[in-house]
């Protein structure tokens, strides 16, 4: 006890550096501590690195919560959006009284086979989605139905690898698809506006609505559309799963999608250390059979999950992220638009992630609508414009179903049919153009050529005036 005592108290310190500097009288167990400390944080990082080798990680597994489902016509529009307008909803059997339900895959061929897709092949053991799709290139509706769906053909399925225009690929199927009275009141984008003979403007929409048609067993990667306005779809063939996020939890605990000026509203990627062997890699997020460790945020989240049947329609409100996967083989019908009493939220919604992903031009062309890049320049163009007050106004007064047609205020289907091919024309005649002095495709440009010139044929061919004589 005296020598230990003696040890601190006959010390000599060196007051600018606080060191012994008498080694007489340094303690041995604290100069070793001294002398390894260095080395400690190396040894804890060491340690934690082979426990977490070595033992499995705890991870909690997805919060799935069940779709809710509502009869059709059992709310009123107003009461449907009062309970339903910021959540994901399926309408059951709301589209089992339109054409398109009764069509099946035979009646689609009938009516549309000579419509084209571009299509690629898609191989479901790559782990990088964009590199799941390759062999790109164009083929009938007809050829795709017979060797794909009713024809079932072993391997890799092709899947559409661009987004497949209703009025550009099948005007005829029209008629057969009108759009639900829950949206048929919405405020839709447009393409161009063509003047008709009597002075009446024409808002043309011939980029929706889209068809997705697949074969069973093909989805596609958690997402969130263009323009984070409301999305729906309407199911005519098969089923098809989905798995959604609301907006309110995706944008606390998943902000990379839309909380950041760089935000990655489709295919998310974390670059992570595998375990063995040691090497960096990208893990891209996949919500049908997530890496829960690599992506823990997800488990935070509510991820609603519901089958939408032939027959039925979903609703997802704005800037929903969502995936699908096609529990059999299917067709469908989807739009994204925005209905009066959703207006609020899209503008905080828009205003708050910086604008993204095109967020305005659903707006854009609008007379009253000058200043779309500030929340309040959103909110005077509603406000103020005379094509949303006469949208509101048939809200208002109880909207009923729409064809296509009629939002482009055309009194019938033929003079719209006749105006997509004189739009599809101006296509044919600007791709034309670009050919000329693009050689940098090769014999490509040929080939597009060619496709544009299906298109055209069979646009045009399917008004009974058929405008350019085309066969």
């Amino acid at each position: 006890m005296y020598r230990a005592s003696a040890l601190f108290t006959e010390r000599s310190v060196d007051g600018r550096r606080g060191r012994y500097t008498n080694d007489k009288y340094r303690p041995r167990y604290l100069w070793r501590v001294r002398r390894n400390r260095r080395w400690l944080p190396l040894a804890i990082c060491a340690l934690g690195f082979l426990l977490w080798t070595t033992f499995p990680t705890v991870t909690k597994e997805l919060n799935i919560v069940p779709i809710p489902r509502i009869p059709a016509g059992s709310l009123s529009v107003q009461e449907f959006y009062e309970q339903y307008g910021d959540r994901t909803v399926i309408i059951e059997g709301g589209v089992r009284h339109h054409p398109a339900f009764q069509l099946g895959f035979e009646g689609l061929k009938e009516l549309c086979g000579g419509g084209t897709l571009d299509t690629a092949l898609h191989s479901s053991d790559m782990e990088d989605e964009v590199l799941r799709v390759r062999d790109r290139g164009p083929m009938f509706l007809r050829d795709y139905i017979d060797q794909y769906l009713t024809g079932h053909i072993k391997g890799d399925p092709r899947v559409l690898a661009s987004t497949l225009s209703l009025p550009v690929m099948c005007p005829a199927l029209e008629l057969q698809t009108p759009f639900p009275s829950y949206v048929s009141s919405a405020l839709q984008g447009f393409d161009e506006v063509r003047n008709s003979s009597d002075g009446k403007q024409h808002r043309l929409l011939a980029s929706q609505p889209e068809i997705f048609i697949g074969p069973q067993g093909t989805k596609s990667t958690t997402h969130m559309d263009n323009f984070l306005v409301p999305f729906w779809m309407a199911v005519y063939a098969g089923k098809k799963t989905f798995r959604t996020i609301p907006y309110e939890d995706s944008i606390k605990h998943m902000p990379y999608y839309t909380g950041v000026r760089n935000a990655q509203p489709n295919r998310y990627k974390k670059t992570v250390l595998s375990k063995w062997p040691w090497t960096f890699q990208k893990k891209q997020l996949e919500i049908w059979d997530p890496d829960l460790e690599t992506f823990p945020e997800v488990t935070k989240v509510r991820v609603y999950e519901g089958t939408v049947n032939a027959g039925d329609w979903i609703y997802l409100p704005p800037a929903t992220l969502h995936a699908v996967y096609n529990t059999e083989d299917t067709w469908a019908v989807s739009v994204n638009s925005l209905p009066p009493p959703t207006f609020s939220k899209f503008v905080d919604i828009c205003a708050d992630n910086h604008f993204i992903m095109g967020c305005t031009q659903i707006l854009e062309g609008i007379e009253e609508c000058n200043d779309l890049q500030t929340k309040e320049g959103l909110k005077n163009c509603l406000a103020d414009s005379d094509l949303v007050h006469s949208i509101q106004k048939e809200y208002d007064e109880g909207p009923r179903e729409k064809y296509l047609h009629e939002y482009a205020s055309y009194d019938g289907f033929e003079p719209w049919c006749e105006a997509v091919c004189a739009h599809v024309n101006d296509l044919y005649s600007l791709t034309s153009f670009r050919t000329v002095f693009d050689t940098s495709k090769g014999g490509k440009a040929k080939e597009e050529m060619e496709v544009m010139k299906q298109k055209l044929r069979h646009v045009c061919g399917s008004c009974n005036s058929n405008p350019f004589g085309l066969t």
